[in-house]
Order: C-alpha cells, then sequence, then structure tokens
C-alpha cells in the first residue's frame, strides 16, 4: 500500500486525483510541498535520536543544554566548543542529581575543560563551612572579566548552599620544550 511508504520516496503530484494533475498552480503548490516535507522529513530523521548527542548540532545542543536546565550561569556560558556543550547535555541529569556537591562542582569544571581542585574548610584549617577553588589549568579559555563573572557565578550555582567561597586561586601554566 502507498501510505506504508515512507514519505521521502513519495511524489505529491502522483497523489493528486487526475483532475487537479492539469492545474499548473496545484502542481507547483504540490511540488513546493513536496520539498517542504522532504526536509522536514530529513530534519526529524536527524533528530529523532537525541541520545546520539555526538552528531547533534550546535543550535540543537543549545535547546538541549535549556531543557536540562544547564543555564547560562550553570556552565553553557563557559562552554567555548562544542565537545564542551556535548558533556554537558550528556552529564546533565547526573549533575543535577548530586548538585550541590563537591563531586558536581568538579564535575562541571571537568566538563568545561578546567582542571580544579575544590578544597573545603577543614582539609586546610580555614573557617568553617568555607572552601576553596583552585583552577590548576585553564585549555584555550583565556581569563577576562567575563568569564570571572561567570565562573562565579557557576561556582554559586553548584556549591553547597550552605558553604561559602573562600578564595579562587588561578594557576597559570605554559606548555613548551626545554633545550
Amino acid at each position: 500500500a502507498w501510505w506504508m511508504n515512507s514519505i521521502r520516496d513519495q511524489v505529491v503530484v502522483n497523489l493528486l486525483p487526475q483532475s487537479l494533475k492539469s492545474d499548473p498552480f496545484v502542481v507547483a503548490l504540490a511540488e513546493a510541498v513536496e520539498k517542504e516535507l522532504k526536509e522536514a522529513y530529513r530534519e526529524a530523521e536527524r533528530l529523532a535520536n537525541f541520545m546520539d548527542v555526538d552528531n547533534l548540532p550546535e543550535s540543537v545542543l543549545d535547546h538541549l543544554l535549556w531543557y536540562f536546565h544547564i543555564t547560562y550561569d550553570e556552565g553553557a556560558g563557559l562552554a567555548n566548543t562544542i565537545e564542551e556543550k556535548r558533556r554537558l547535555v550528556k552529564n546533565a541529569i547526573k549533575i543535577h542529581r548530586i548538585k550541590g556537591t563537591k563531586k558536581a562542582l568538579e564535575m562541571v569544571l571537568e566538563m568545561l575543560d578546567m582542571r580544579g581542585r575544590i578544597t573545603e574548610w577543614f582539609e586546610y584549617g580555614g573557617e568553617p563551612y568555607h572552601f576553596r577553588v583552585e583552577l590548576l589549568e585553564i585549555t584555550n579559555k583565556g581569563l577576562s572579566d567575563d568569564s570571572l563573572a561567570l565562573l562565579d557565578r557557576l561556582i554559586e550555582a553548584y556549591k553547597n548552599k550552605r558553604s561559602w567561597l573562600e578564595a579562587i586561586n588561578i594557576f597559570l601554566t605554559g606548555k613548551g620544550k626545554i633545550y
């Protein structure tokens, strides 16, 4: 039966009754509708499996970040590459399950290519419920006032709400060869 075939295999003009096939306006309309339907079908096929995050376009990843509540302040603003966005989308549910823990903050920093260490007050003899963030490496990010403000908001979003950020220590590193 014709309705069992895929839409991409159909020619809409062939589905018209003979009386309408002789009208050039209706034929042109059918061809235009067919073109749009096939394009929409191709797009739907491409997006049908959201679990295949590695093959989704960046615009769809941006929508998925919004859908999973990874806001601009919660990492999307610091995601400079499509790979960082993919990691955030893939781990969004896990991140939200452990939000408010040291591990959640460490995971988000790692996904954003920022190698960091969180040290709690009892590990360095500080004031109770305070912590420090040490960024040991910021790969290809650079530091601007905007990125530092985003980093501060990211920490606020993922930290334990009863804890207080004491300091962010950023270690600038360089790579080179020694001769």
